[in-house]
């Protein structure tokens, strides 16, 4: 039996391991759960173990959210937006309101499903929607808005309000200032009801308790602290035909002709994205450390825990060579990176 005894209740949408990662390993249960906030967690972690044992607490509850939903949504909505869009980019974001409120909010509504059932079954004083772009939340908050429940969803990123905003919800937080403008620019927000709360996914970097020494990190990943050591990140296969190995040769090539000075060891740091095997012959190299975040659920991709993201601010020397590849300066950057580094 339960010992915790809620004095007012809201229905978290988590649909993202890298939202979860930022905001719950941040010690938002917590800070809820002491104002005496239950929560009722709408996640597609619902159903992973792992998951649901790292934030299990006295006053949480965990529902599957399928993810069917925000992959199609019916054609009147697809043609709401973009009439919205229209309207807005013509200076008219009130009547992108409006238009929302008489037509777009009733159509996401109409087509909820479980999600708008669980609102309107539960009546939360909130729903929260971890990250509005996304589009889980698009039924679910639209629910509660005609249901007269608070609303509030997060965007979570510096480049997302770019993308069509397929929630409205009563207010809106966001990383800064600059984004903040954007929500007003682009999808035609009231500024009035956005707040800027700092970027989350930033949290642990700032985290003293991450800080070590650099014979530690050497001793850790097993290299010599009296060479240089170089973080190579790659930039993710976010479509099929990128080839991250081509710089990461390139460096290599370059380290073992002496073009570099010092025998630089490398940190190859995998996005979440990026396919290990296509790296595979550099892997057994004893100058080369591949670092990758490891924590994953099904349904909401990388999850990584706070240590995770702490660990991967250890080494602090970048090097420019992805983006050139893909406009052809290769040598040039590599001549850029050892004037940087070296002098």
């Amino acid at each position: 039996m339960s010992s915790f005894q809620p004095r007012k209740r809201i229905l978290l949408e988590v649909a993202e391991g890298r939202t979860a990662g930022a905001i719950l390993e941040n010690g938002f249960l917590e800070m809820l759960l002491d104002r005496g906030i239950g929560v009722h967690m709408l996640t597609p972690g619902a159903r992973f173990e792992p998951f649901v044992d790292r934030y299990r607490r006295d006053g949480v509850r965990f529902s599957y959210l399928p993810t069917e939903p925000a992959l199609s949504r019916p054609r009147a909505s697809a043609y709401e937006a973009r009439i919205g869009q229209a309207l807005i980019s013509r200076g008219w974001p009130r009547l992108r309101e409006a238009l929302w409120n008489h037509l777009g909010e009733r159509i996401a509504a109409r087509h909820a499903g479980f999600a708008g059932r669980l609102v309107a079954d539960e009546r939360p004083d909130a729903v929260v929607a971890s990250s509005v772009t996304i589009g889980f939340d698009h039924g679910m908050i639209s629910t509660a808005k005609r249901l007269g429940i608070a609303t509030v969803g997060n965007v979570f990123s510096w480049d997302h309000p770019f993308r069509i905003q397929r929630s409205r919800p009563d207010r809106l937080t966001c990383w800064s200032p600059v984004v903040k403008n954007w929500l007003v620019e682009f999808p035609g927000f009231d500024p009035e009801t956005i707040d800027v709360i700092g970027a989350p996914a930033f949290d642990a970097y700032m985290d003293e308790g991450g800080v070590c020494s650099r014979s530690e990190v050497c001793r850790r990943i097993g290299f010599d602290p009296n060479r240089p050591i170089l973080l190579f990140p790659t930039l993710g296969q976010m479509r099929q035909m990128i080839d991250e190995t081509g710089p990461f040769r390139a460096l290599m090539q370059a380290i073992d002709a002496g073009e570099i000075p010092g025998r630089p060891q490398v940190v190859l740091r995998f996005h979440p994205l990026s396919v290990d095997y296509y790296f595979e012959e550099f892997r057994n190299r004893p100058d080369v450390h591949c670092s990758r975040f490891t924590g994953y659920c099904p349904g909401m991709r990388w999850w990584p825990s706070r240590d995770e993201v702490r660990e991967s601010t250890t080494v602090v020397i970048v090097i420019v060579l992805i983006l050139a590849v893909f406009i052809g300066v290769v040598d040039r950057a590599l001549s850029f990176l050892i004037s940087l580094v070296f002098g």
